[in-house]
């Protein structure tokens, strides 16, 4: 419901500003990447910009579990951008990071992983898609952040 949005945007941008005057980094990724996800839902071009600030600030104070969230979070716009393929490689790479940190997804991307990985295997068709998801899956968290990152 779009005031649920509303209302929500509205607290996140609030802890944004706390975060940003206590200049605390652990508060403020997560508020951006919920900013970030809050415009995916209403699929407003800041999402691009504000997952892209969580990230960042997440390699900074070494939130490797919250990286995989922002990478997430990442493949659902690459895929509205048509960019399936690409998708469905970071979402390997998000799988062998989870193994690789012997953790699960956080609890409130389950259900926004499982929609994203069908709607990229809708797209690529299941050859196409394993194809992708097994090269995805040989990158490293650091090399998958560098390449979302454009580094």
């Amino acid at each position: 419901c779009s005031s649920d949005l509303a209302a929500a945007r509205a607290l996140q941008e609030e802890c944004l500003a706390l975060g940003k005057e206590m200049n605390e980094k652990n508060i403020m990724a997560p508020v951006l990447f919920g900013l970030g996800m809050i415009d995916l839902a209403e699929r407003k071009s800041e999402a691009r910009e504000h997952i892209l600030a969580s990230l960042r600030l997440c390699v900074e104070t070494g939130g490797q579990l919250q990286q995989t969230s922002s990478l997430i979070g990442m493949a659902e716009l690459v895929l509205r951008e048509g960019n399936p393929k690409f998708a469905a490689q970071l979402l390997g790479a998000v799988d062998a990071a989870l193994k690789a940190l012997n953790a699960a997804l956080e609890m409130d991307m389950k259900s926004f992983h499982e929609q994203t990985l069908a709607a990229i295997k809708t797209q690529l068709g299941e050859e196409a898609f394993q194809s992708a998801w097994e090269e995805g899956s040989r990158w490293s968290l650091e090399e998958t952040v560098k390449k979302v990152l454009g580094e």
